[in-house]
């Protein structure tokens, strides 16, 4: 083994091996540190900014653009298949953030949309969201974690029936059609 002597003052020279595994080491260290600093997204009490503004409190995070760069995304439909209108009740989210807003209003025989994220190194995104019918609740819940298969669940009242469709991969499209009332 050769030994290096360096004086104070002068540069020691490195291999340049050596040099880019520090440089990467650093890199690795700071995207673990913004990873933790970041952390997860909590439970919103309104859907979109301007509910918020007007005495609601939004606490979750929020992006505007889908989720492109995202480890795991899950895209959400809720089809109304009947005679009437489904109001916004709540939502939130266990793991990650929003990256749309979700509907205020799903009128009769259409579809509300909306999408979350994973936010941070090696996460995944979870969340619920409600909407009020004549009825009683219309509950959807999706979990599509970085480790494991995508999980749903529809919870609809008496008389109402749910039916999903798709919802596999990594950015997951996922479609639940309700109907009766």
């Amino acid at each position: 083994m050769d030994a290096t002597v360096k004086r104070y003052g002068q540069r020691q020279r490195t291999a340049p091996g050596r040099r880019m595994t520090r440089c990467l080491a650093a890199a690795g260290a700071a995207l673990v540190l913004a990873a933790v600093a970041a952390g997860p997204a909590n439970a919103v009490a309104r859907p979109d900014a301007t509910a918020a503004g007007a005495g609601a409190t939004a606490t979750a995070e929020q992006q505007t653009g889908p989720g492109i760069l995202a480890a795991r995304s899950t895209h959400v439909r809720l089809v109304n298949l009947t005679d009437r209108h489904w109001t916004f009740g709540e939502a939130s989210l266990s793991h990650g953030i929003w990256s749309s807003r979700l509907p205020e209003v799903i009128a009769p025989y259409s579809a509300g949309d909306w999408q979350s994220e994973s936010n941070g190194v090696m996460t995944g995104t979870e969340g619920r969201a409600t909407y009020s019918t004549a009825n009683g609740p219309v509950e959807v819940r999706w979990n599509n974690p970085f480790v494991g298969s995508n999980t749903y669940s529809c919870r609809v009242p008496a008389g109402y029936s749910c039916e999903r469709f798709a919802g596999s991969g990594d950015n997951a499209s996922v479609t639940f059609e309700v109907r009766g009332g």
